[in-house]
């Protein structure tokens, strides 16, 4: 049963990665994130989330109680979020305003369930923090800030 968080972590985990790596701009995406504070904060923010990704993915691997219908449920937006995560880049590259956002909408919405499901599975424990801090860059950084400055083409630099 643990192959339902093992293969998609590894596959689609990959996926994500490489979606990065294939589709890396050769224009200047960074919209709001040119200002160096606010790529500095998205860069911490951004490694905290994806450390809480990777913890919650362990927790999941090693999730004693396989059987339960949340553990198998929660298979579903995990999935998911991995699934939109890896389309944002050549949507964005490829200038698809509104698939880019889509993409950082469902990817947002993903981590609400499974923030969500962690309270449910973990209470408040230290992998919960983690996927709250995740379900706040997704929501919060990536699709309302960087989203919309993108949109926008708001390039300013500060300082």
């Amino acid at each position: 049963m643990r192959e339902i968080y093992i293969i998609p972590f590894l596959v689609q985990g990959t996926t994500v990665l490489l979606s990065y790596i294939l589709y890396w701009p050769n224009d200047n995406l960074w919209a709001g994130l040119n200002d160096p504070i606010m790529f500095y904060i998205w860069a911490v923010s951004a490694t905290i989330a994806a450390t809480g990704f990777i913890y919650y993915s362990e927790e999941m691997i090693n999730y004693p109680h396989t059987k339960d219908d949340i553990y198998q449920y929660m298979s579903i937006p995990y999935c998911m979020f991995l699934l939109a995560s890896s389309c944002y880049m050549p949507f964005a590259v490829s200038d698809m305003v509104t698939m880019t956002m889509f993409s950082l909408f469902f990817a947002g919405v993903c981590t609400i369930v499974l923030f969500a499901g962690s309270i449910v599975m973990f209470g408040m424990s230290p992998v919960t923090f983690f996927m709250g801090f995740l379900c706040f860059h997704c929501v919060v950084i990536d699709f309302i800030f960087w989203g919309f400055t993108w949109i926008y083409h708001v390039n300013v630099i500060y300082g």
